[in-house]
C-alpha cells in the first residue's frame, strides 16, 4: 500500500462541531497487481520527478490529482490519460470509473461516512473555527490570504500552489485549507487585527478614489503637494540669497573689496 493521504469533509451538527469523515482512496491498478492510496486534502502528484505517490511501471510523464472538487489532470508526458476510450487532459473523478494511463488504471473509492466529534476547547485551542456554513469559505480564504501576505504561511506550500495557478489548477477553498493547516493563527491575533482593520479601512475608501470624487481628491492632493514645492523653494532660495549677502559684507569690511567695481570690470566698462 502507499503512504496514506486523508481527505476531510467537515459537517456541522447541532451545537457540537462533528465532522462527517468520509474515506476516499485512489485504487491503483499496474499489470494486475492493486494497490491504494488515500487521497490527500489539494495536490497530489503522480509520476514525475516530485511525485508524492510512485507508481512502479507508470509511464513517463505527471498527473495532478485534486481532491476539491475531486479531478485529475494530465500534465505532461507522451502517453494520454484516456477514460472509457476518450483521451483527455482532465477528468473527473467519479466512484466506479476507471482512468488508463498507459499499463496503469486508476479508479477513485468512497467509504461509508464515520462521525467524528471535534471538542470545540481544541478547535479554540489551534486557532481555526471548523466551517460552519458557505459563509467561512470566504473567510477561510482572507484568513489564509493574510496569512501569505503576513510571511506566516510554510513556504513549500506556497511553491505549489503557486505552480498551482501557473497550470491553470488553482483551486482556492483546498489552498486556503492547506495554508490555514500549517499556520497556528488565532481569530484576535494582533497582527492579523492590525492587517485586516488597514484591508477594511481602504476597502472603505475605494469608492473615493474612483470617479469624479477620486480625480477631485488626486486635484486637491496634487494642488497640495504643487504649492508645498513652490514654497519650499522659495525659501530655499531666500537663505541661499542671504547667505550670499552676508557674505559680500564680510569681503567688503575685511578686504575692502568692491563689488561695483568688479561688476563694471566684468562689464568691460574700467579696470578691477
Amino acid at each position: 500500500m502507499h503512504p496514506a493521504f486523508q481527505c476531510l469533509m467537515p459537517l456541522s451538527v447541532n451545537d457540537t462541531v462533528n465532522d462527517a469523515v468520509t474515506e476516499v482512496w485512489l485504487d491503483i491498478e499496474v499489470g494486475g497487481l492493486a494497490s491504494r492510496a488515500e487521497m490527500k486534502s489539494g495536490l497530489t502528484r503522480l509520476g514525475g520527478a516530485t511525485a508524492d505517490v510512485v507508481i512502479p511501471g507508470a509511464p513517463d510523464g505527471e498527473l495532478h490529482l485534486w481532491s476539491d472538487p475531486p479531478k485529475i489532470v494530465h500534465v505532461s508526458g507522451q502517453t494520454p490519460l484516456e477514460v472509457a476510450g476518450e483521451v483527455l487532459t482532465e477528468a473527473s473523478l467519479v466512484a466506479g470509473k476507471d482512468l488508463v494511463w498507459g499499463r496503469v488504471t486508476l479508479r477513485l473509492g468512497r467509504g461509508a461516512p464515520v462521525i467524528e466529534e471535534l471538542p470545540m476547547a481544541s478547535a479554540q485551542a489551534t486557532g481555526t473555527a471548523a466551517p460552519t456554513g458557505s459563509d467561512d469559505r470566504g473567510t477561510q480564504r482572507v484568513r489564509a490570504g493574510l496569512a501569505i501576505e503576513l510571511g506566516l504561511a510554510d513556504k513549500a506550500v506556497l511553491r505549489r500552489w503557486q505552480d498551482a495557478v501557473i497550470s491553470n489548477e488553482f483551486n482556492a477553498d483546498a489552498c486556503a485549507r492547506e495554508v490555514l493547516a500549517g499556520v497556528q493563527l488565532a481569530a484576535d491575533d494582533p497582527r492579523l487585527m492590525e492587517r485586516s482593520g488597514r484591508l477594511l479601512r481602504d476597502f472603505l475608501m475605494s469608492s473615493l478614489q474612483r470617479g469624479v470624487q477620486g480625480a477631485s481628491r488626486k486635484a486637491r492632493a496634487q494642488a497640495r503637494s504643487g504649492t508645498a514645492y513652490l514654497v519650499a523653494n522659495i525659501v530655499a532660495i531666500g537663505v541661499y540669497s542671504a547667505i550670499l549677502l552676508v557674505i559680500m559684507v564680510l569681503v567688503r569690511v575685511k578686504w575692502q573689496f568692491s563689488f561695483d567695481h568688479f561688476l563694471d570690470f566684468l562689464l568691460g566698462r574700467g579696470p578691477l
